[in-house]
């Protein structure tokens, strides 16, 4: 196991399932987008 940056290695998928089990229960949505190498969340959440 290697500890550099995470962010120039990828990171594990596990942190996505669980923002969007969250994003799920609280009845948010998710939306993703990549372009040029760039992936973009957009976490959002109606507000009353």
């Amino acid at each position: 196991m290697t500890f550099g940056d995470r962010w120039q290695q990828g990171g594990s998928s596990l942190e996505l399932t669980l923002v969007h089990k969250i994003v799920e229960r609280l009845n948010g949505t998710i939306q993703v987008t990549s372009e040029a190498g760039w992936t973009q969340f957009t976490v959002q959440f109606l507000t009353s």
